[in-house]
């Protein structure tokens, strides 16, 4: 229940915001982790080979076996009821915005959870508050709907979360060990507080024993299961959760090979999904622990921190606002970083954030009287220009607001400009989603240069003829290679130090049949970079390539930084510069010096055979119609001027 005060109506409305986000807005590939790792591997399980192209990563390689087999089984039956009712051809898009929107619905519901645990033990005040932390962080609206094991994670420990909240520490033991086993070991260090609230909220060492034995037991029967599932598809015995923590734990971690940034990296791109909700979660512990002893102090004599801070220790409220704090430091000292860590601490941050408001708000309920702006003679002068009439009759303090109203104005107000500006970046999906539906017998490869990162998955591709080719670039790094065998394979194409393999790349550019690319700012009728690149210079003459479709794509070069961090609307259109993704579709082959209508049966196409003499052909038609046009129009401004 919501409480009253429309608290079900309200709760009602995140669900189905979570649920209808990502099955009707746009898709945003904000993580190509996302699409490599277990959409591509998801794809291949959920439709074999017979259902077409998907691409494996060499964590899935039976040598390495970093990634769990077993966490993408739990998604299946979303994605098989779907595919059943709809087929192979027309259900794969939809299965793919089908698994977002119950990922967004499962992440709903763990929000619902924790704001309503929230007003039971800690005030109906309150309780609203997270809810509006929640609902307003742009952090969970873009989060809720990955399919990540760290958004799994996040979803189990937020309603752990609610269960700490309510003193039930066997069910917080439950869903703490789903999170962890099932979706991401690693952030039992975000755990870590929830954890330490159940050995501190213990009745003794006998209880204490009681509550570690029965984690132990789940943990330990939820990896048997997993490990046995994934050790049947690997071909040998393997967990991959043990191989994950080794790669990345042990001797060092070895995840640097794939970038570093600085300590405070989280601070800085932590502030475009959190605004003011970073700044409170992290502070939270410091600042709940000095308001708690000003408020339990006696007039000028305020309690002293160490006696708040010891009775803090055993609050639930406090355990929570304290993973905020705990899992970016832990993040922060780690060289490798990437924004969807921070996923699992994101309902964390509202709870802490909004905690810390309700403290500010009880203890300095501060108000702002906006009476003189709203009597002001430029106020009325505007009212009376569009017909509105001034009340006289207003009440005393009608127009004096609390200053808690102003900020969570503000936070929603740079959430909605940080979803506007991600939303410049949907253009992939729409183009790949454009792809034509091939003739019976026929089969296409779609080729992509510097873009790879962006593709939105093999769920994209209309049919199982379809083939993904990467041009060659200057990426050093080991791009994914086609499901070619069984999942208990070991290519030796693989390896684990993100070195490129040769083999790679498409060995032949002429084999593409449509090629995606981006066309930056005021380039819009220069080539695309990937033809000037020497090895693929198949691509270019004597093939033509037309274009099938182009959707405005944001520029990040010819764009200021913060227009394209926060994208606010109207004023914001003034600075965001755009290009062009495209979609490309190669036109016939032209053999040199042929005549028309004696040069060879042309190239085989997706759409069947075309020659050049048929290119040419329409080519003048099109010209010819377009001067008849250019000629008409003086003649019609000649005979206007008469």
């Amino acid at each position: 229940g919501g409480g009253g005060g429309g608290g079900a109506q309200a709760c009602a409305a995140l669900l189905l915001l979570r649920l209808l986000a990502p099955l009707l807005g746009p898709v945003v590939v904000q993580d190509c982790d996302e699409v490599f790792n277990y959409f591509e591997p998801l794809h291949r399980l959920a439709y074999g080979m017979r259902g077409g192209f998907a691409l494996r990563t060499w964590e899935y390689s039976a040598n390495f076996a970093l990634r769990s087999w077993f966490y993408l089984l739990l998604h299946m039956p979303v994605v098989a009821s779907i595919s059943k009712v709809f087929g192979l051809a027309g259900g794969k898009v939809l299965a793919f915005r089908g698994l977002k929107a119950a990922l967004g619905l499962c992440c709903g519901l763990a929000e619902v959870r924790l704001a309503e645990a929230t007003r039971r033990t800690l005030g109906q005040n309150a309780g609203w508050l997270v809810f509006y932390a929640l609902a307003g962080q742009a952090g969970l609206a873009l989060a809720s709907s990955t399919f990540l094991p760290g958004t799994f994670a996040a979803v189990a420990l937020a309603f752990a979360s609610a269960e700490v909240l309510e003193g039930r520490r066997r069910v917080v033991a439950l869903f703490a060990a789903v999170g962890l086993v099932l979706g991401w070991p690693v952030a039992g260090v975000a755990a870590a507080p929830l954890a330490a609230w159940t050995a501190l909220n213990s009745a003794g060492a006998g209880r204490l024993v009681e509550d570690a034995t029965f984690a132990a037991k789940v943990a330990g029967g939820l990896l048997v299961v997993a490990t046995l599932f994934d050790s049947l598809l690997y071909g040998r015995f393997v967990s991959p959760q043990l191989s994950f923590l080794r790669y990345n734990v042990g001797s060092g971690g070895q995840s640097s090979r794939y970038g570093t940034e600085p300590f405070y990296w989280y601070l800085l791109n932590g502030f475009l999904q959190l605004n003011i909700q970073l700044p409170l979660g992290l502070a939270a512990p410091f600042l709940l622990t000095a308001l708690k002893a000003r408020k339990e102090g006696d007039g000028d004599k305020p309690a002293s921190s160490q006696a708040a801070l010891a009775q803090s220790l055993r609050s639930p409220a406090f355990a929570l606002a304290c993973v905020p704090l705990v899992w970016t430091a832990t993040l922060s000292l780690l060289p490798h970083k990437e924004e969807r860590f921070l996923y699992v601490a994101y309902p964390q941050f509202a709870f802490a954030s909004a905690l810390v408001l309700d403290r500010l708000n009880v203890l300095f309920p501060i108000k702002v009287d906006l009476a003189p702006v709203w009597n002001s003679s430029a106020l009325i002068k505007a009212k009376k220009t569009l017909g509105l009439k001034r009340n006289r009759q207003a009440k005393k303090d009608a127009h004096t607001y609390s200053v808690l109203g102003f900020v969570l104005a503000g936070m929603f107000f740079l959430s909605f400009c940080r979803l506007n500006a991600v939303m410049n970046y949907s253009a992939p999906a729409k183009i790949w989603g454009s792809l034509p539906t091939l003739k019976e017998g026929k089969d296409a490869t779609v080729c992509v240069g510097g873009e790879w990162h962006e593709y939105p998955s093999s769920f994209f591709l209309p049919g199982p003829r379809y083939r993904l080719g990467f041009l060659k670039t200057d990426f050093k790094g080991l791009l994914p290679f086609p499901f070619n065998s069984l999942a208990s394979a070991a290519p030796v194409y693989f390896n684990d130090k993100n070195k490129a393999n040769p083999n790679q790349w498409i060995e032949w550019p002429q084999q593409c049949d449509f090629l995606v690319g981006v066309q930056k700012y005021g380039q819009e009728q220069e080539e695309l970079p990937v033809f000037k690149d020497k090895e693929n210079s198949g691509l270019g003459v004597p093939f033509r390539w037309n274009l099938l479709k182009k959707v405005p794509y944001l520029d990040r070069e010819a764009s200021p930084a913060w227009a394209r961090a926060f994208h606010i609307p109207i004023l914001g259109d003034e600075f965001v510069k755009y290009g062009n993704y495209v979609l490309l579709v190669k036109g016939p082959y032209v053999e040199p010096g042929a005549e028309p209508g004696t040069e060879s049966e042309g190239v085989k196409t997706p759409f069947g055979t075309m020659r050049a003499s048929d290119f040419d052909n329409a080519v003048k038609e099109a010209q010819a119609k377009k001067a008849k046009g250019g000629a008409a129009k003086p003649e019609a401004a000649q005979a206007g001027a008469a």
